[in-house]
């Protein structure tokens, strides 16, 4: 759906099969259609399965680095004006509770879950 498609039907929702005309025809018209399940599975996607809460400075430095995707780490502490360390701990931590190995793993799930806008270019707003 983010990369605009206007439906998705699984592949056995038969009674979307039976109903495919009337379907289509919706979508044509600038309509949305899931099949019930598709729409469950959508909705399980977005909600976050982290057991913590980021904290506000851990989606600040997970924004950032959306933001700026070539920036090296110690461009990006000085844009939030800490030192390298610092903005390694709190990424490290962000890993954590995301359960993610890296940065890009973390970039992505926090913007699927919702934490941290999609598509997200520019600076951080004060």
């Amino acid at each position: 759906m983010e990369a605009g498609a206007s439906g998705y039907i699984l592949k056995d929702d038969i009674s979307t099969f039976r109903d495919l005309a009337s379907v289509v025809r919706s979508v044509s018209k600038q309509g949305i259609y899931l099949s019930p399940a598709a729409y469950q599975a959508l909705n399980a996607r977005k909600a976050p399965d982290i057991d913590k809460p980021l904290s506000a400075r851990q989606l600040e430095a997970l924004s950032l680095c959306a933001a700026y995707p070539d920036a090296s780490t110690a461009e990006l502490s000085l844009r939030m004006e800490i030192s390298h360390s610092t903005l390694r701990n709190l990424l490290s931590g962000a890993y954590i509770k995301l359960k993610v190995r890296n940065r890009t793993a973390a970039i992505i799930k926090a913007q699927q879950s919702g934490l941290i806008p999609s598509g997200f270019n520019g600076p951080v707003p004060d």
